[in-house]
């Protein structure tokens, strides 16, 4: 267990680690609490738990964590975060998934959002049109210029609204459904290709030959990952009712959570070396393609993320536990 735990603690170090790049993706950092402050003035993407962006100005931004906060002036923002307060202009279009979102400041375009509760605070002027999926306040003070388009409960209008409130149609709401989900989407392909490629780096010991035996005993793999999957929560509960055992349950609920996390880049990683000769940049950015559209397919979608879940996890314990007999 000590050496499994090193070795995660390694791992997350070099996932959770600041870089900067000038290809097509801009600047990315991925990290547990990150504040990005700079002077530069062009793309950025980032994964963390809490952001704060306070930059002069940027571009292009894209987001995921749990806790966002955008103070700088941004050309446009695509964001998927648990609590998100935009306190920053927005020269372009807002496009948000979020539970709880507060606009603070001006948006020149359309905003797209699918929320549980949204507020459109005082002093915020919206230039274009929103789109909303959930709970809806225009504050007193603040300006629609445009059309709102919603799905479900109206929205509380309190402030000024100077176009018309318009209530999507079932068939209408999906086709424009999918075409505003598509800057996540490629967003969800950016980061499970960075995090399939970090491993990959930093795990080249694995070697070709492993991964096929992965993929070829697939049944053996799956089952051994159903049973982490399944049991890891159950020993962490028992844990718990103990005062001793309290803390170990902690941080095997924090591990368990650890792997769950890599489970997925994992499994692409033993994916393409099975359909690849040889894995390259290029290469694990189509398997990552390729994967979040199948995990986005309707009906089917979530046994494709429970296989890949399971693979990769059944693979960590397995390398795990080959060592364990080496030794």
């Amino acid at each position: 267990m000590k050496k499994l735990c090193v070795l995660l603690f390694i791992t997350l170090i070099s996932v959770f680690s600041f870089s900067e790049s000038e290809n097509i993706f801009g600047k990315f950092a991925i990290g547990e609490n990150i504040v990005v402050n700079d002077g530069d003035e062009g793309d950025l993407v980032v994964a963390g738990r809490e952001i704060l962006i306070d930059r002069n100005s940027s571009k292009r931004v894209i987001i995921a964590g749990e806790r966002i906060t955008i103070k700088s002036r941004s050309k446009e923002l695509y964001l998927a975060g648990k609590y998100v307060a935009i306190d920053g202009m927005v020269e372009d279009n807002l496009n948000i998934m979020a539970k709880n979102l507060y606009i603070n400041a001006p948006v020149g375009g359309d905003v797209r959002m699918v929320v549980e509760n949204a507020v459109v605070s005082e002093g915020a002027v919206i230039n274009g049109d929103i789109e909303i999926d959930g709970n809806l306040l225009v504050s007193k003070g603040a300006v629609v210029k445009g059309d709102i388009y919603y799905s479900g409960k109206m929205p509380v209008i309190e402030g000024r609204v100077m176009g018309e409130l318009v209530k999507k149609t079932e068939q209408s709401y999906t086709f424009e459904r999918h075409f505003t989900f598509l800057p996540f989407k490629l967003f969800s392909v950016f980061y499970l290709f960075i995090l399939t490629y970090i491993i990959f780096k930093l795990k080249k010991d694995l070697g070709k030959e492993r991964l096929d035996r992965y993929l070829n005993n697939k049944s053996l793999i799956l089952f051994k990952g159903f049973a982490g999957l399944v049991l890891t929560p159950v020993a962490a509960v028992l844990l718990f009712i103990t005062i001793l055992g309290f803390p170990v349950g902690v941080l095997l609920i924090l591990f368990y959570m650890i792997l769950l996390f890599l489970a997925t880049p994992i499994a692409n990683l033993i994916i393409a070396t099975k359909y690849f000769d040889e894995i390259n940049f290029l290469k694990l950015l189509l398997s990552s393609f390729v994967i979040i559209i199948l995990i986005s397919l309707p009906f089917i979608g979530w046994l494709i993320k429970l296989f890949l879940i399971l693979l990769g996890l059944g693979s960590i314990i397995d390398r795990f536990g080959n060592k364990m007999i080496c030794k």
